[in-house]
């Protein structure tokens, strides 16, 4: 099965950087048995997140000429990429305006790809976007996908509306209950999709390939993927009327959700 990569690419988060917390990731993956069917080389080894922060002269025209020439960089070095989005959160952050997603099938092919932008097109590129965003490298974070459903329907808009939760179980609680959920969950969401058409809707979970700063704790963090605002806010209307929310409540306190828009802004030939 190849992932046909729009905005429903790997944008999910989940667990705590440590060896533990990635073995639990694995456990919940193998007991919820997932529609998804994939092969170890069909899934990415890294989704990397790049904080990016706007400047004084920013415009959506000019972030616009940005991703273009940027995506003629990827293509013009040969570097390796499956996948590339700018994703914008609703509510404000003070750690960053928007990210720069970047969906990678080796850890190597992502290594080779940041030595080339540093020693052939990184001093060019701050020149011309000064004042317009600025980014440090070091905030870029990776993550291991885990994709827990398929989408029915795949889209092909090159937009999207994401969610991510991150959680902490409850007393007595652990990755089991959350594998049995999550299967009970994508048998509602066939169901869900029988009675009201197919979807792009899918979800997932993800390791982190570092460790969380200090004061953030989550047992796992769950990731939802629309192509559109009306399908998120329509299926999440079927959901809170099913009854499974207490369910997931009973298992994990989680935050609230984090939304965030997004439009690709590179896609490789191969995929």
């Amino acid at each position: 099965m190849k992932y046909v990569l729009s905005l429903s690419i790997f944008l999910f988060l989940a667990a705590c950087g440590s060896d533990s917390a990635t073995n639990a990731t694995d456990e919940v993956a193998m007991a919820s048995e997932p529609a998804v069917e994939s092969s170890a080389s069909s899934v990415p080894a890294m989704v990397e997140y790049v904080w990016h922060s706007k400047e004084a002269n920013f415009s959506d025209e000019a972030l616009k000429e940005h991703t273009d020439r940027w995506a003629a960089i990827v293509d013009e070095a040969g570097m390796e990429l499956n996948y590339a989005a700018v994703i914008t959160p609703r509510l404000d952050n003070e750690n960053y305006d928007f990210m720069w997603l970047m969906v990678w099938p080796t850890l190597e092919a992502r290594d080779s790809a940041w030595t080339i932008w540093a020693e052939r097109y990184e001093a060019d590129w701050l020149s011309t976007s000064e004042g317009i965003f600025s980014y440090d490298g070091n905030n870029a974070f990776g993550w291991t996908p885990n994709p827990m459903r398929q989408p029915s329907v795949q889209s092909s808009s090159g937009t999207g509306v994401t969610g991510y939760i991150f959680c902490e179980y409850n007393e007595g609680m652990g990755d089991a209950d959350l594998a049995a959920a999550g299967a009970t969950f994508n048998a509602w969401v066939d169901t869900y999709e029988a009675d009201s058409g197919k979807g792009s809707y899918w979800w997932g979970l993800m390791t982190p390939q570092f460790e969380f700063p200090e004061g953030l704790e989550a047992d796992y963090v769950w990731f939802n993927s629309w192509e559109t605002e009306a399908e998120r806010q329509a299926g999440n209307a079927a959901f809170m009327a099913s009854g499974l929310a207490e369910t997931f409540a009973a298992i994990a306190t989680c935050q609230e959700e984090a939304i965030f828009d997004g439009r690709a802004i590179y896609v490789a030939d191969s995929m």
